[in-house]
């Protein structure tokens, strides 16, 4: 058996002298590919896995990182979804596939979602990954699925002008008779695909209803959309924390609960503030 192995071994090292003499620029380029792979492989590994051997969680029990500028640590059992910036880099080289690197103090946060209660303010925990809160997404619904975008995905401040403006332009508002308390409320409608008139046309969430808040400088500081048909229209509502961090909240919740819109936004806003970590030391005190 080994002498077999060092026939075999003995025929690869004498193919590879005799490609080199032959093929000397040939050989080197390979050389070369190989060695870069290798290295890119080192790289990802590291970055993936290698670093967690022997290593300890920063802030054991959360999840900690930049978001927008503002230090924060994430309780785990808290988070169904969280991507910082290096995990959205990684997916492209390797195709959405490998391990998910360890946050730090120096990660920048890019997406987590979580649920909150509409009443209390209470963060949902998991008891088992991906389990969801009782009733969610039903008519009954209570809870709130607060997305949060920063980093690279947030998308400048004032965009929310930029949403109502959109509107305006691509859409048709039309102002609803009886305003909800604290916002304007509209019906949003399409054009005509012949250009003629204006035609109700349901899209993705049958979203068609918009509401928004206005300051005192004309500038929207909330933005909702709803749904009008189904047995549980949902509403999205737009919430920009700046200038305290560069991050969006995407609230999403049950429309039955839109009379409750500023309760909710506040709500929504605690939970994610009160993640606020003020020194990495606090961790460890």
């Amino acid at each position: 058996m080994f002498s077999n192995i060092r026939k075999q071994r003995d025929r690869l090292v004498e193919f590879k002298r005799n490609f080199y003499i032959r093929y000397p620029k040939t050989y080197r380029m390979v050389r070369s590919i190989i060695i870069f792979l290798l290295v890119i492989d080192l790289f990802l590994w590291w970055n993936g896995v290698g670093h967690l051997i022997g290593s300890k969680p920063v802030c054991p029990g959360y999840i900690v990182g930049d978001m927008g500028g503002m230090l924060v640590k994430i309780p785990r059992g808290s988070v169904f979804l969280v991507e910082r910036d290096r995990d959205a880099e990684q997916l492209k080289l390797i195709g959405g596939f490998g391990p998910t690197p360890k946050f730090s103090e120096k990660s920048k946060i890019t997406s987590f979602a979580i649920y909150v209660h509409s009443k209390t303010g209470e963060i949902f925990m998991q008891r088992n990954s991906g389990q969801k809160p009782k009733n969610a997404y039903k008519f009954n619904d209570e809870w709130i699925n607060v997305g949060v975008s920063s980093g690279i995905y947030y998308p400048s401040n004032h965009f929310l002008n930029r949403k109502v403006d959109s509107a305006y332009k691509h859409k048709l508002p039309v102002r609803m008779k009886q305003d909800i308390a604290g916002l304007e409320s509209y019906q949003l409608w399409d054009p005509k695909h012949d250009g003629e008139g204006y035609i109700y046309t349901p899209e993705f969430l049958r979203s068609k209803d918009a509401f928004w808040r206005k300051d005192k400088f004309g500038n929207v500081q909330t933005y909702i959309s709803c749904g009008t048909e189904g047995g549980s229209p949902r509403c999205e509502q737009l919430v920009d924390l700046y200038p305290k961090t560069k991050t969006v909240l995407d609230l999403a919740y049950s429309r039955h609960l839109l009379h409750q819109w500023q309760h909710i936004e506040k709500v929504s806003r605690q939970a994610i503030l009160s993640m606020e970590l003020k020194d990495i030391s606090e961790c460890h005190s």
